[in-house]
């Protein structure tokens, strides 16, 4: 086998949570600044920590935007999200394959739990990393090699990192880990093209070619 691991984000990536980010990013400007929040910006964050999404604006209104979305976020969750289709057989396909599976997304502990429950994915994985486990989060390192410790691996070329945004492919990098990018991104294809993915995955199943052969 060409990887020892492989690592997942959650939003966008498994589970199609950004209509609901979107909602409430949305929802959070028009009730702190009375204007709705660009599409393109709100997707440019999208892979980073909630605070870390309004660090270019002035306190309090960083604050006060974070605490609104947050707001949002947690009651759009409870209903919005879907699965994106044959994510649940291909996972169960890679654990039957004994490949070794684990999440390190940007979301905090309790929401990522949630999802992770709704839709019955957490059997699939050892390790879940969130943004609650590092200092530091997307786009840095840290949480990938987080990851890696908790699985006992020690070479981040023979873990796959599997992401949709620019964040995901820049913490991998940063990491020294390959990067997968799920076909299936909202993110503009072009700027992801830019940071150089390994690979373009357009099923998760697609996964059992690259750890068998290295390639697609």
């Amino acid at each position: 086998m060409y990887y020892d691991a492989v690592l997942y984000d959650l939003d966008g990536t498994l589970v199609d949570t950004i209509p609901a980010i979107l909602k409430a990013f949305r929802q959070a400007f028009l009730d702190v600044t009375g204007k709705p929040c660009d599409r393109a910006f709100a997707l440019s964050t999208i892979g980073l920590p909630l605070r870390d999404a309004f660090v270019s604006f002035p306190m309090p209104l960083q604050e006060d935007l974070y605490e609104a979305c947050r707001k949002y976020s947690t009651e759009y969750l409870q209903t919005m999200p879907t699965i994106f289709p044959k994510i649940q057989d291909d996972l169960a396909e890679l654990t039957r394959r004994k490949v070794r599976q684990g999440v390190v997304t940007s979301k905090r502990a309790a929401p990522a739990a949630f999802v992770l429950e709704k839709f019955a994915l957490r059997s699939f994985f050892e390790v879940i990393v969130t943004s609650d486990c590092t200092a530091r989060h997307k786009p840095y390192p840290d949480p990938l090699l987080e990851a890696m410790q908790q699985l006992g691996l020690d070479d981040p070329s023979r873990v796959l990192y599997v992401g949709d945004s620019v964040h995901d492919l820049r913490c991998a990098n940063a990491a020294g880990m390959p990067c997968a990018m799920v076909n299936w991104t909202y993110m503009p294809k072009n700027e992801l093209e830019s940071e150089n993915p390994k690979f373009w995955l357009h099923r998760l199943a697609d996964i059992s070619c690259i750890i068998v052969k290295g390639e697609l």
